[in-house]
């Protein structure tokens, strides 16, 4: 019985050992900048994140059904309006974000504004997928040169 305890007790550390090894190694090979954020503010940007996938979901489809209006008000809703006027956005948002990651940020809800604004001027189709095209090389931009990795950042 304690040949089987010790046993087991060594295959948990060395799974323990494995895991935290591939862990190191993985934040190692992730040459993202990192950015050091509250779990507060972490939980606020991933979810904007995910409301830019649906809202490009929604133009999607607005585009492929030629509902304009469906376009415009998906594009607006991540416009530069919708994100100031926010009640749940965390105090002091950006006091830890890199000036790339805003001007990334920026210029994805201007893009969202552009988008909406092509649409309510009845704008072919084609332009406003290029539109929707150049957004997104802000989020891919965004994406491929930060990751958000939480904690406190340290005083300015």
């Amino acid at each position: 019985m304690r040949r089987a305890t010790v046993l087991a007790s060594g295959a948990i550390f060395v799974a323990l050992g494995i895991a935290s090894a591939t862990f190191a190694q993985q934040a190692a090979q992730d040459a993202r900048a990192p950015i050091l954020v509250s779990e507060p503010k972490k939980a606020f940007i991933l979810k904007q994140m995910r409301l830019f996938v649906a809202a490009i979901q929604q133009i999607s489809d607005g585009l492929a059904t030629n509902d304009k209006a469906k376009v415009a008000e998906a594009a607006l809703s991540r416009g530069t309006n919708a994100i100031r006027a926010m009640p749940d956005k965390p105090a002091g948002l950006e006091e830890p974000m890199p000036q790339a990651f805003r001007t990334f940020g920026r210029a994805t809800h201007q893009g969202f504004d552009a988008i909406a604004a092509a649409a309510e001027g009845n704008k072919s189709t084609e332009e406003i997928l290029a539109l929707l095209a150049a957004t997104m090389k802000n989020c891919v931009a965004c994406h491929q040169t930060f990751r958000l990795v939480e904690g406190e950042a340290a005083a300015h």
